[in-house]
Order: structure tokens, then sequence, then C-alpha cells
């Protein structure tokens, strides 16, 4: 079963693996990464690129090495380029250096964005109130 935020995943980096980083400024992406906002903190684009690389081909918590991202998605310089976007995710434990280029994504923020994804499960029905999602996002991801 997918989760229906990977809808938002999947145009993110879909249009990356088409387009190159320039997709990050298309309409459609621009709403993804917008939706990703509702439970993370302020991210710059290329932040959540990864992150959205590492949770949909991260489901199990083990080391990605970034050469295979790089391949995946067609953007064979983006560690040099951007460095930093990894350093942002690792500094709000979004991340996990393991060593060199490796990292993985934590149990318990894969779990978290799962939560997360109820709300779309049920458009009907408040799950999570808009204005609780970060906060209750970061209580899981710490607990």
């Amino acid at each position: 079963m997918q989760f229906s935020l990977f809808k938002y995943f999947d145009a993110i980096l879909d249009a990356v693996e088409q387009d190159g980083l320039s997709a990050l400024e298309q309409l459609e992406v621009k709403k993804a990464l917008a939706e990703l906002d509702s439970f993370l903190p302020p991210l710059s684009n290329i932040a959540k690129l990864v992150f959205s690389y590492y949770y949909v081909y991260q489901l199990k918590p083990q080391p990605l090495f970034i050469s295979q991202l790089e391949k995946d998605l067609n953007v064979p310089t983006l560690y040099l380029k951007y460095e930093e976007a990894w350093q942002e995710l690792v500094d709000l434990d979004l991340l996990v250096r393991v060593m060199g280029s490796e990292y993985l994504m934590p149990r318990s923020v894969i779990d978290a964005v799962a939560v997360m994804d109820l709300e779309y499960y049920w458009p009907n029905r408040v799950i999570i109130a808009a204005e609780h999602k970060k906060e209750l996002f970061w209580r899981w991801i710490h607990e």
C-alpha cells in the first residue's frame, strides 16, 4: 500500500529526474514542496528533495549512498554543490550520517511521516489539526 504523501514525494522526484534541478521551479513541484511545509520546519528546496528521496527509497532504516541518489535522480554533482542540504536534515535529526557519503533516515522519522499521512487517507475528517502538525511531528520523532 502506498502512502498518499507519496504523490507529493513522487512529483518532486520524478520532475527532477526528468528535468534536473530546474524542475523545482515548476508549479506542480512547488505545490508538492509546499505540502511538505505542513509538517516540516523551513527547509531549502534541495533539502526537501533529499528528504523526499530518503523517505521514498528508504522505507527500512538502512544507509543510502549519495552516489545512488545522484544516479537515480540523474543529478551527478548534487552533493558537491548542495552538501548543506544534507547538513540541514542532519541538524534537525531527520537524517543521520553513518559514514562518508552514507546517510539514513531514522525509523522514528519514517514512522512520523506515516502518521502525518493519515490526514490524506481521510480527507473529510480532521485527524491532526493543521496548527498541531509540526508540533506532533517533532514529538513523534523524538520519542
